[in-house]
């Protein structure tokens, strides 16, 4: 996980969905309020609340919309959700492949938390369990939703299939989930879930946008563009580029290496990586040339009543995508500047993503924000980068999952904080080892520190300098510990100039005495107390002279002080 704090944001964004995608309908459905049919629901959308409730651990939310979606969108004669929903009743009929696997994927999880007591038991309205439709779900996609491995967009519809009936040469690469096959074919042995697997990456791999990490939206079983008309319910240049359909495998690659460490899915987004140089503000949506999308191609939100909004996009969807790549190929340290740009299209304080103008000064997302697909696929990306989109399978499963995680040692944040020399020791032991990130940040001059691993130790040593070698300067640093599973550790400390001959003038002292410290100065300072572990112990704004004051502790603590003359630290020994 990247050491940017994003766990608040994530719960923040996940409760504005509830508040704009569900709760203004009576139905109970994930709706997309500014789509071209404004306030239709479909499966997709089902299928991605029911992500974000898993990982956020909202069981409540989980089976709700479950629940709506097995009344109103189940069609029991086929096997699967029909695709659209609105003013109740189904206005899109068939399947989206990719709604019912990630659906299916979700159901299974759900089904092995119930299983270990974690969640509880829960039946649909149609009275099946979590695994009982997974079982269904999955019946269905292999008899309707794969051909000869080939994962097709629909119900008997594409995959490479050709018939007098349909030329259907054509599958939608974003669907592909390799991740999600793998689990598929442990929980379902039945079937061959690995050829669907294998299919994706020979079909990848065969595309002309393989090597800059661009897939179309649409293409033919052998990687190139899909003739005749435009696929899709709203298509973008016949399908021809990386826009909203395809950008979705960065995430879905992702999760297979992050899950799985499968090297092809590393391969690609190393390409993919490489093409955008490595550079958060390139992402955005190319042609398989690797050019960008015209900027004077656009689209219209809440049908034709709603803002026209360019397809060139640099937004909140866009940059979430691109740093799954990002977290994959430069890995969590690299990721962090993908996570800093992230976060440039979220206000604080707001439960959304999308910001009145974006960073380049272009008209941007609250007026325009679709209110739907870019909401989830910024959460997707932000989860990844936060370590949370995690095998949940495999989380369960893990020989030490019945330890709970605690500090072994508490965390500890001792050395000199007086530059140009600081040397801080990070140190702290785990009960079981964790993704831990450290971060170390100075508001005054905008300098980051970080450091992220994995393990049950942590023990880690900074020199005052940040991640790209630039000197903190004198002043207040937050230093960080985050863990996965445990509350985050925040201290802040005080980078003092070595000035101490500037401020030992005649008259001054810091003196330990019973119960406190004794401090006398020629000129009004203010004085801070601090355990080594970086907690304030105590705090005062004192005049010229002498006074004493309070400190309930003993051993060594940290004593600043400043003042006209400079900033001064010093150790000393409080006994009780």
């Amino acid at each position: 996980m990247v050491s940017t704090p994003l766990d608040s944001v994530l719960s923040q964004t996940w409760k504005g969905l509830k508040k704009r995608n569900i709760e203004p309908w009576s139905d109970g459905l994930v709706h997309r309020p500014k789509s071209e049919t404004p306030g239709d629901a479909v499966s997709e959308g089902q299928a991605y609340g029911m992500i974000l409730a898993m990982y956020q651990n909202d069981a409540a939310a989980f089976n709700s919309i479950w629940d709506v979606t097995e009344s109103k969108m189940w069609n029991a004669t086929k096997g699967y959700y029909d695709w659209r929903y609105q003013d109740g009743k189904i206005t899109g009929t068939g399947m989206a492949t990719d709604a019912d696997q990630d659906i299916a994927l979700m159901l299974i999880f759900a089904d092995a938390l119930q299983t270990k007591g974690i969640w509880a038991s829960h039946n649909s309205p149609k009275g099946v369990s979590y695994k009982a439709r997974a079982q269904s779900l999955l019946a269905t996609l292999w008899n309707s939703g794969v051909y000869n491995g080939n994962l097709r967009p629909g119900a008997g519809w594409g995959g490479g299939e050709q018939t007098q009936y349909c030329k259907c040469d054509f599958v939608n690469p974003g669907y592909f989930s390799p991740a999600s096959y793998r689990i598929f074919q442990q929980f379902d042995a039945s079937r061959n879930w690995n050829s669907v697997l294998e299919s994706s990456y020979q079909m990848i791999a065969k595309n002309p946008g393989y090597s800059k990490g661009l897939l179309p939206d649409w293409m033919t079983t052998g990687g190139g563009e899909v003739p005749g008309s435009a696929l899709g319910y709203n298509p973008f240049y016949e399908g021809k580029t990386l826009y909203k359909d395809a950008i979705r495998v960065h995430w879905r690659l992702a999760m297979d290496y992050l899950w799985f460490q499968e090297p092809r899915a590393k391969t690609f987004l190393d390409n993919a990586y490489s093409f955008v140089g490595h550079d958060p503000a390139k992402a955005n949506f190319y042609r398989m040339d690797g050019s960008l999308v015209p900027v004077e191609s656009t689209f219209t939100l809440s049908g034709t009543a709603g803002p026209v909004r360019s397809r060139r996009e640099h937004s909140h969807l866009t940059v979430g995508q691109w740093a799954c790549a990002a977290m994959v190929s430069g890995g969590a340290d690299s990721a962090d500047a993908w996570a800093e740009e992230l976060l440039k299209f979220h206000t604080p304080g707001t439960d959304f993503w999308g910001l009145a103008l974006d960073p380049s000064g272009a008209q941007e997302d609250t007026a325009h924000n679709e209110v739907y697909f870019d909401q989830f696929l910024s959460w997707f990306g932000a989860s990844v980068l936060a370590g949370r989109f995690t095998n949940i399978l495999a989380d369960l499963n893990a020989a030490d999952a019945s330890i709970k995680q605690a500090w072994k040692t508490s965390p500890s944040i001792s050395g000199s904080l007086a530059l140009p020399t600081a040397s801080v020791r990070i140190a702290g032991t785990l009960a079981k080892p964790a993704a831990w990130a450290a971060r170390i940040v100075q508001p005054s001059t905008g300098l980051v520190w970080s450091a992220t691993g994995v393990g049950s130790a942590i023990a880690l040593d900074w020199k005052g300098l940040s991640s790209q070698g630039e000197a903190f300067s004198a002043g207040d640093v937050t230093v960080s510990l985050r863990v996965r599973g445990l509350s985050d550790t925040t201290v802040v400390l005080a980078l003092s100039d070595d000035v101490r001959a500037k401020i030992r003038k005649k008259g001054f002292a810091v003196t330990p005495v019973a119960g406190g410290i004794s401090i006398s100065s020629p000129e009004p300072c203010r004085l801070r107390v601090q355990d080594l572990s970086g907690r304030i112990l105590a705090t005062a704004n004192l005049e010229a002279g002498s006074a004493r004051l309070a400190v309930a502790a003993k051993g060594l603590v940290l004593v600043e002080t400043r003042s006209q003359s400079g900033v001064g630290s010093d150790k000393i020994l409080l006994r009780p």
